[in-house]
């Protein structure tokens, strides 16, 4: 997959796996993994991966070939989040720098749907 100034998405993830990226060139710890072998470090950079890289290439307006987060991996939080951010940085690359300054200043995202 193509390179898009933030991250390289090597290979998507499965059902078991997180997706093999390089973020500025470095592979992540997490990236590759399986669920079972996931540190609470590694789920929380996960999420963190999740807001910053599809927001940016929300922001570019790139178009998402795939989500890199399987449906099911680990409850398919990733995958919602990934969809959430992305959709959300094409929402404010329409709408112009406004936009991009509320989402800063916006503090927490109560936009993000949560399902038990």
């Amino acid at each position: 997959m193509e390179a898009l100034g933030f991250s390289r998405i090597l290979a998507v993830g499965t059902c078991d796996t997180a997706p093999s990226v390089l973020v500025d060139g470095v592979r992540p710890s997490w990236s590759g993994k399986r669920s079972t072998d996931l540190s609470t470090k590694d789920i929380s950079d996960i999420t963190t991966f999740c807001m910053n890289d599809s927001y940016l290439r929300g922001m570019e307006q790139a178009a998402l070939a795939a989500n890199p987060f399987d449906r099911v991996f680990i409850g398919g939080i990733p995958a919602m989040i990934y969809k959430h951010y992305y959709d959300r940085g094409v929402s404010d690359a329409k709408q112009g720098f406004a936009g991009t300054l509320r989402t800063i200043f916006s503090g927490v995202d109560h936009e993000l749907p949560i399902y038990a």
